[in-house]
């Protein structure tokens, strides 16, 4: 089943609704989140049925609501819709922490965020600082949620100069991955550095809990060495391996 959190930024003009209703079908959508829909509540209903005819729906008018899809194996969904400044989504990252804590089973927390988690997050504009992340670093830290992979476009916000990546899809891992790396990494002249400054960094819970923080840094960091000196690996290889034959032959 296809399933999409969609900030449509309004959806009472009636092309609007034609291009949603469009995208479903265009799409085989199972499930969608409209977001920031900018609907009065008295409208709803009629939308839904011009967009999405006789399907199942729920709205969050008066208050948050976790809604359990009905499929072959159950699972939560929250639609998720940040608020603009890092203050404002506080409460924000501690009611989706409270959620991990009380939910049992699959849990897909995605939707626009409106915050970034690292730099590589921004394109252009101000540089990243380290109190635009910290939240959303904190959550992912204290949770283990992890995010899922996406096709489309890298960056998911624009003015045109500034790109910033601020909707994602986020999973409750019930089975959490091993600590796995390539073994090429440990012959890198930044490896050990890279080890040793994330095992250094201060954490707090109980000895575990700083085991696994360290380690998922850790993860990060190996991750992106390898995506900034082996990735494409092969079609460099490739590239390395035609200016050899073409020497040979000269």
């Amino acid at each position: 089943m296809k399933i999409v959190a969609w900030n449509v930024r309004g959806l009472n003009k009636v092309y609007k609704q034609k291009e949603t209703k469009k995208y479903i079908s265009d799409n085989k959508v199972g499930l969608i989140a409209i977001i920031e829909n900018k609907v009065k509540q008295h409208m709803v209903g009629k939308i839904i049925q011009t967009i999405a005819k006789n399907w199942k729906w729920n709205d969050n008018y008066v208050a948050r609501k976790n809604i359990l899809m009905e499929s072959k194996e159950e699972f939560w969904l929250s639609a998720i819709y940040g608020l603009h400044t890092i203050e404002q989504r506080k409460n924000m990252w501690e009611e989706l922490t409270q959620l991990h804590r009380e939910l049992k089973g699959p849990w897909i927390a995605m939707g626009d965020y409106n915050a970034i988690q690292s730099w590589e997050d921004r394109y252009n504009g101000n540089p990243v600082m380290k109190v635009e992340i910290k939240d959303f670093t904190d959550f992912l830290d204290n949770t283990g949620m992890i995010e899922l992979r996406y096709v489309g476009r890298e960056f998911t916000w624009t003015n045109s100069h500034v790109h910033n990546k601020i909707d994602r899809a986020l999973e409750q891992q019930n089975n959490p991955k091993p600590f796995k790396f390539f073994n090429n990494l440990t012959e890198h002249k930044e490896f050990e550095g890279i080890v040793k400054t994330t095992w250094e960094m201060n954490m707090q819970g109980s000895a575990m809990k700083r085991v696994w923080l360290k380690l998922k840094r850790l993860k990060n960091g190996l991750k992106q060495l390898h995506k900034e000196e082996y990735s494409a690996i092969h079609e460099k290889i490739t590239i390395i391996r035609g200016s050899y034959r073409g020497f040979r032959c000269k």
